[in-house]
């Protein structure tokens, strides 16, 4: 796992101050656990991969549009993206939040710049994951 891209991607984590840390911290995670490619799974509409997650138990989920099934009737209207952190896992004061496709593509971008300035090496693959955005 290479180090944190927080600083350089979103000024710091605050995860007691901000309402977008759960979603900070799982683009961070994928970020240092060198996993930038499989946002292109999560933001291609129709992708049967519609989540990514891992530990501590995080997850970043899309819905497509015009879905209803059952699993996204709690999802606000408009929402296109989930972020959620385990509470019991990582202590957050808003574990879960749902993003419209604007404002968690702002997020996504940050993190993009951050692991890019440091992986050069890897701009093919953030090219890719940007070109979704």
């Amino acid at each position: 796992m290479s180090e944190d891209y927080s600083r350089d991607a979103f000024g710091g984590f605050f995860p007691q101050s901000d309402e977008h840390a759960a979603a900070k911290f799982a683009l961070n995670l994928l970020a240092m656990d060198d996993r930038i490619g499989s946002l292109v799974d999560l933001l291609t509409e129709g992708d049967p991969l519609g989540a990514l997650g891992g530990e501590p138990n995080w997850e970043l989920e899309r819905r497509d549009d015009g879905d209803t099934a059952i699993g996204y009737a709690d999802w606000p209207r408009g929402a296109k993206y989930r972020a959620w952190v385990d509470p019991d896992a990582f202590d957050l004061a808003w574990p879960e939040r749902f993003y419209g496709r604007a404002e968690f593509h702002q997020l996504v971008r940050a993190i993009l710049d951050a692991y890019l300035a440091r992986n050069p090496h890897q701009a093919d693959q953030v090219a890719m994951v940007a070109a979704l955005l």
